[in-house]
């Protein structure tokens, strides 16, 4: 919601670089207000959200950014509002405390806020369709017995999230956590399975400890091919006590899944 906001208000571009200090992930006021004497390292923007950095997340929206915008873009992501599906879905919450330091906890990640796997999804797959988010399907056909439809999901566009030039951007961002980024381990080419090789993937990783139920959270949303995104894929683990496999891991092998299968091959001929 960050990059999208500074993304779109035009305050910042994939390669603009913020100055910072005191490491890419610790918070306070020492380390997210400008500093010139100790700011020495600079980071872009793109390569922060590559590697999960907090600081520079909380300097964007400092710099740029009010906490109505941020939340603005939220609710053009849905955050806030009921999500129509076949099956019950908590509503994603954010809520920003209107102070300098609700800002930049909210803006890197932290704060009240929550999101459903769906959910994430649904964003992932906004970015992917040139920021125009679709409605979700449980289930996207049945046949009866002689292969003849009886139900067919129609696509329905839920909200218009972002314009098309800044869901580009934000894919060149997720395109680098995966070359170089927080996931570049679980998408290693070397150790992708042969359905993946050659296939472009991009996404964004999260962590953090929660409550409901307790236990190390990680998430991953991201999409595959990057030229032509065909899949989205959301995946959210919790390791009780300790890590035991990590949602980019997951999301892989929803990838090499998907592009195994004949809805893959059907895609790609046409």
């Amino acid at each position: 919601m960050t990059a999208s906001a500074a993304l779109e208000e035009g305050k910042a571009r994939p390669e603009t670089e913020i100055a910072f200090h005191g490491g890419l992930y610790r918070l306070g006021p020492k380390n997210w207000v400008d500093n010139p004497k100790r700011d020495k390292q600079k980071m872009s923007l793109a390569e922060a959200m590559a590697k999960s950095s907090n600081v520079i997340f909380a300097k964007t929206a400092l710099r740029w950014l009010d906490v109505p915008t941020l939340l603005s873009y939220g609710e053009r992501f849905q955050f806030n509002r009921p999500i129509p599906f076949e099956l019950p879905v908590q509503v994603s919450r954010m809520e920003i405390d209107d102070s300098e330091r609700g800002l930049a906890m909210s803006a890197a990640g932290f704060g009240d806020v929550g999101l459903s796997p769906l959910h994430g999804a649904m964003i992932g797959a906004a970015i992917a369709n040139d920021g125009v988010m679709m409605a979700p399907c449980m289930i996207d056909a049945v046949r009866d017995a002689d292969g003849t439809p009886i139900y067919q999901c129609e696509p329905k566009v839920f909200a218009t999230a972002i314009a098309p030039e800044t869901a580009a951007s934000l894919r060149e961002m997720m395109a680098m956590a995966v070359i170089k980024g927080t996931s570049r381990k679980a998408f290693r080419v070397k150790r992708r399975e042969a359905s993946l090789r050659g296939i472009t993937i991009g996404g964004k990783t999260g962590s953090l400890t929660g409550e409901d139920p307790p236990g190390k959270y990680s998430w991953f949303v991201g999409m595959a091919p990057m030229e032509d995104p065909e899949i989205v894929v959301a995946a959210m683990i919790i390791n009780q006590p300790k890590w035991h496999i990590k949602a980019s891991q997951a999301a892989k092998e929803g990838f090499t899944a998907y592009f195994r299968s004949e809805n893959h091959r059907k895609v790609a001929s046409q």
